[in-house]
């Protein structure tokens, strides 16, 4: 929920005033030099409330208040009512099944879950909400087309969203900056920025060196609000995003934080479909879901999270997913905000075309897919996926916002390549080249460099085995990485 503009002032002249007022109570003329007793307690009393304040203020404005309009009455009605499609006979229409690729089910999607796009789907339709929506539109005219010609861009705003190709395109960005001692809005801590909401001080990230105003490239988990990222990238960033199909990211989503950060509302659900749990999610996602008061629907990953993350109002946001003046305005405020939404089941074609768009050389898009997930170790991921027309409609208006998104921006996509001159030819040459990649960094044992030839698409370069390295590290790692080099050069500037 977007915080109310008197929250977010009192944010900014408490950030303001926090250093003066620190300042302040050493350099009082009235106060002995020597009494250091007095200047803590002026410490204390200036200091510290202003301190706290801050706190709670960048909690509010992050979080916002709790989403009253989703009663629990709303809720408890919600389950009684898919409890009772549960209880129904099985319907008399004829199955279908699907087989999910084991490896699809992971990080990096190359071919789409046919399901949800073959299968015959009711339109869910305008369904009139019974709240009146405060719309967010962007403040800022639709952007231009990014010239063709010029040097390489190198300011970027990629808003990662979660298990659609995320960590793969982050490392892209990644090597990227380091290769050029560019500069990466991090975290000083953590690997993203923030996942529960879009504001964030300046004291929670790696400091610019001493001259610099903007950082070059985003490429960490953080909701997408344009005017706090204005903070920290100038208007003329190329701004890019990526999205996947649903109801596979869904799946991506569910199976990684099951292993890696079960909350209790994952493990219910697995307790009580963990002999078919993909299933089980596809029939009943909401037994997976556990409304958070305070984070909202920020707190879950299996709930229209694509749209969440590029910055979707979450006010009523169940209501929401039957609201199309909403999830209209949301789709053409993304046109206006973004200059590209790649799709994730074309991955190749997204990085031709981010290519042709950033300017960047051929080398600068190479990759090794990471955090892929993979079922060969459980079976429990490798499942028949039962489909039909109802369970599809069903799933669809679960995954409504994300769906609009996912299919409006396909469309879009595709119509962007179609016009791309010569486009499949470069395509052609660009897999060429990642097969190369790919067999010199994981099976080529002999070999110390790769040389790719100059062709149309591409100036001769070479890959080495410290590329190899580089791609293959985890997020962990080349974030510590790029951390450690910024906060050298930080120190440096200094001097």
């Amino acid at each position: 929920m977007t915080a109310p503009i008197y929250l977010k002032l009192f944010v900014y002249i408490s950030f303001a005033l926090y250093p003066l007022l620190s300042k302040l109570c050493w350099t009082l003329p009235t106060l002995p030099k020597g009494n250091s007793r007095a200047r803590r307690y002026l410490f204390i009393v200036l200091a510290v409330p202003s301190a706290l304040l801050v706190v709670y203020l960048n909690i509010k404005a992050s979080v916002g208040p709790p989403i009253v309009q989703e009663s629990a009455s709303l809720i408890s009605r919600t389950q009684n009512s898919l409890k009772s499609v549960m209880k129904r006979p099985h319907v008399t229409e004829k199955n279908s099944t699907l087989k999910l690729d084991p490896v699809k089910t992971g990080e990096e999607n190359q071919a789409p879950v046919t399901a949800t796009h073959q299968m015959p789907v009711a339109s869910i339709g305008d369904t009139q909400s019974p709240k009146v929506f405060n719309l967010t539109t962007s403040l800022l005219p639709r952007r231009p087309p990014i010239p063709r010609e010029g040097p390489e861009i190198r300011q970027v705003i990629y808003a990662k969203v979660h298990k659609a190709a995320s960590t793969t395109m982050q490392n892209i960005f990644m090597r990227f900056a380091l290769a050029r001692d560019l500069n990466v809005l991090l975290h000083v801590n953590k690997t993203s920025i923030s996942e529960s909401g879009s504001y964030f001080s300046r004291y929670e990230v790696v400091p610019l060196p001493r001259g610099k105003q903007f950082y070059d490239i985003l490429c960490s988990h953080v909701i997408f609000n344009e005017h706090h990222l204005a903070r920290f990238f100038p208007k003329t960033a190329a701004r890019v995003a990526m999205v996947r199909e649903p109801l596979s990211q869904a799946l991506s989503a569910l199976r990684y934080y099951l292993g890696s950060y079960p909350t209790g509302a994952l493990l219910q659900g697995f307790e009580k479909y963990k002999e078919d749990t993909i299933n089980g999610f596809f029939r009943n996602p909401s037994h997976f879901y556990d409304y958070d008061r305070l984070r909202g629907p920020t707190s879950s990953h299996i709930n229209n999270r694509m749209s969440i993350d590029l910055g979707f109002d979450l006010n009523a946001f169940e209501l929401s997913k039957k609201n199309q003046t909403k999830i209209q305005s949301f789709l053409r405020q993304l046109e206006e905000q973004f200059d590209v939404v790649l799709v994730s089941e074309f991955f190749d074609e997204s990085l031709v075309l981010m290519r042709r768009m950033l300017r960047w050389p051929t080398k600068d898009i190479i990759y090794l897919k990471a955090n892929v997930g993979k079922s060969d170790d459980d079976p429990m991921w490798d499942k028949t996926l039962i489909v039909n027309s109802t369970l599809v409609k069903q799933y669809r208006e679960w995954a409504a916002i994300d769906y609009q998104l996912y299919d409006h921006f396909t469309d879009v996509f595709m119509k962007m390549i179609q016009r791309e001159p010569r486009f499949q030819e470069e395509l052609t040459a660009f897999k060429t080249i990642q097969m190369d990649v790919k067999y010199f960094c994981l099976h080529d044992k002999t070999s110390e460099i790769l040389h790719i030839p100059r062709s149309d698409w591409t100036n001769e370069f070479s890959v080495s085995r410290a590329d190899c390295r580089l791609m293959l590290l985890n997020e962990r790692q080349i974030s510590d990485f790029a951390k450690d080099r910024q906060f050298r050069r930080y120190q440096a500037s200094k001097r």
